[in-house]
């Protein structure tokens, strides 16, 4: 099965479901397994709860736990670099009026 664009083998998969700490993500992991489903997609908060039950990853497990943690990090760089950017817009959008109306329309 893939997850996280990685193939994880089949058994690593009733293994994960064993640790993470999340009922309903465990369920998902057993029910994918039963199905023999070749692609499980993950929202956010399910990928963010694998990297916290693969602290100390069994063998066969690294490779996920690095391709979570790198997507990871990259969502908060670039999340808080948006932010910024989203920031600036909204305030050069409220203060533009404002700064030409006090220059008379030249910055």
């Amino acid at each position: 099965m893939y997850l996280a664009g990685i193939p994880v083998r089949p058994e690593l998969i009733l293994e994960l479901a064993r640790l993470v700490d999340d009922a309903e993500l465990a369920d998902k992991f057993e029910s994918a397994y039963g199905r023999e489903v070749k692609v499980l997609g993950l929202d956010i908060p399910e990928r963010e709860t694998i990297i916290r039950a693969l602290e100390d990853p069994p063998p066969g497990l690294e490779e996920l736990r690095g391709v979570l943690l790198r997507e990871h990090e990259w969502r908060q760089r670039e999340g808080a670099a948006k932010a910024a950017r989203d920031g600036l817009r909204r305030m050069n959008a409220r203060l533009g009026p404002l700064v030409e109306a006090q220059t008379g329309g030249s910055v």
